[in-house]
């Protein structure tokens, strides 16, 4: 293998991921259980190749599609395996979002997830900071807070009933009064 060019930026991309449960039986607090999710993050960029330049020849590199486990929570380069956990580092180097000196000078990167958890995180696209590093964790977006559900009961119902019957003869009270004083008026430029 050959490095990159040195006019190509990169940065690097992480992840911790957990699925929480409800409290297991099998300790002894009264919390909600976390376990480390396992499965791949598929890291796409956004463009098939740059076109590098600056370098001497001038060179297309290919960007690849690249599968990256998620290893007991933790996402790690292509090819990692269980076993080499403890010697790899955390995280996949990519080339970055800003180049400018290649062309296209800049790109970004799509992450798609297949995990071992019954629910699934939606795609994302994310920029890359050069010599920099971008958590997946803190750019997905927040799933929105639900509505608020109004359960109505008879009583509340009830009073509501009453509610908007005191409204309509206070509203038929006021157009009487209105009616009263617009004859009022009536009579009195009559006169």
């Amino acid at each position: 293998m050959i490095n990159v060019p040195e006019s190509v930026r990169h940065g690097t991309v992480k992840m911790h991921i957990i699925s929480g449960s409800a409290d297991s039986k099998a300790d002894d607090d009264l919390r909600p259980d976390a376990a480390p999710v396992n499965g791949t993050i598929i890291l796409k960029p956004t463009v098939s190749s740059i076109k590098i330049t600056s370098a001497t020849p001038p060179t297309t590199m290919l960007l690849d599609t690249l599968r990256c486990p998620i290893i007991e929570g933790v996402l790690y380069p292509p090819g990692t395996e269980l076993d080499e956990t403890e010697t790899t580092l955390e995280g996949v180097i990519l080339v970055s979002s800003d180049q400018p000196e290649t062309q296209p000078t800049s790109l970004q990167w799509q992450a798609t997830f297949d995990l071992s958890s019954t629910t699934q995180l939606s795609p994302i696209t994310f920029n890359v900071p050069s010599d920099g590093v971008v958590d997946l964790t803190t750019v997905i977006p927040a799933t929105p807070a639900p509505g608020t559900v109004v359960v109505v009961s008879a009583v509340d119902r009830e009073r509501a009933a009453a509610a908007a019957a005191a409204a309509a003869s206070s509203a038929d009270s006021a157009f009487d009064d209105a009616a009263i004083a617009q004859g009022a008026r009536l009579g009195a430029e009559a006169a």
